[in-house]
């Protein structure tokens, strides 16, 4: 099969119906779906996979573990379709495969598709007028479209791998994706003009984030593991700071806390890691 590896999530057998098995706190058909789901989730936004494979919903023969199963995964698989919200909060951008459905948050109705992307959707961004919608992809690019329309305002070229994260600056002018290769690279956010090509990790990054002011950016680095802070203000100088994890395997989320949020600080990068951990730093 080409199996690479294999996790675990820390669950035993539950036994058929009424089984002695079927009261063990750790049996999986025991915990609430969400709980189940949730774990399925880190893993599926930690493999980046194109095709998710599980149990039909009777679970083959009706086992409680094959249903569970079954249950948690396609729960896990809603929960990272790359979801983003508008700054007012009135729509919602969800990534589907190849295209990106905009809806109404509070009816659920939709308003717009985005389509044009031959590969899986990895990001969803909308600027912060909520104009635009920035999204990157399997297909070595990122897309901007226009919000209301769909219709598609600029490509974001250059990527020589997979783009998994995309980001607006604060003042809308600016994009910053993250891909496979390990580049970090600046578009202007309206001639799609590449600005700069930051090396953001010895490895796959999986996040981009700038900072409130638009100086900096962070991005998120599979190997090492490790955050990479980058200064705009020289993007042809050398990494501005490394900041090393806890986990082999990688760290997938980057977040700037705004100026004040931690008292005596100025600003806190959050990573979130493949350990399961959340790590602040000054």
């Amino acid at each position: 099969l080409g199996l690479r590896e294999v996790y675990f999530l820390e669950y035993r057998d539950s036994g058929m119906p009424g089984s002695p098995e079927n009261s063990h706190p750790l049996a999986l058909a025991a915990p609430p779906l969400d709980q189940v789901a949730s774990h399925i989730a880190f893993y599926i936004r930690l493999l980046r996979p194109q095709v998710v494979i599980t149990f039909d919903p009777i679970g083959g023969y009706r086992h409680p573990d094959h249903i569970a199963v079954h249950n948690a995964t396609v729960r896990a698989f809603q929960e990272t379709d790359n979801p983003a919200f508008s700054p007012d909060g009135t729509r919602l951008a969800i990534g589907s495969d190849k295209s990106v459905q905009i809806h109404d948050a509070a009816t659920g109705n939709r308003l717009a598709t985005l389509m044009g992307h031959e590969n899986s959707v990895r990001s969803v961004a909308f600027s912060p007028d909520g104009k635009r919608v920035a999204v990157a992809s399997d297909g070595y690019a990122a897309v901007i479209y226009d919000a209301a329309t769909g219709q598609e305002l600029s490509a974001l070229t250059d990527h020589k791998s997979a783009v998994y994260a995309v980001a607006f600056s604060p003042d809308g002018t600016k994009v910053a994706t993250a891909s496979w290769e390990g580049l970090c690279r600046v578009f202007d956010a309206y001639s799609g003009a590449l600005l700069a090509a930051l090396p953001g990790g010895s490895a796959p990054l999986y996040d981009v984030a700038f900072s409130p002011d638009g100086r900096w950016l962070v991005t998120a680095c599979s190997g090492g593991p490790q955050l990479s802070i980058l200064d705009l203000a020289n993007p042809e100088g050398p990494v501005h700071t490394t900041i090393g994890g806890t986990n082999e395997e990688g760290i997938l989320d980057a977040v700037f806390m705004g100026l004040g949020v931690v008292p005596g600080s100025d600003v806190v990068y959050v990573a979130g890691g493949s350990d399961w951990s959340i790590m602040g730093f000054n």
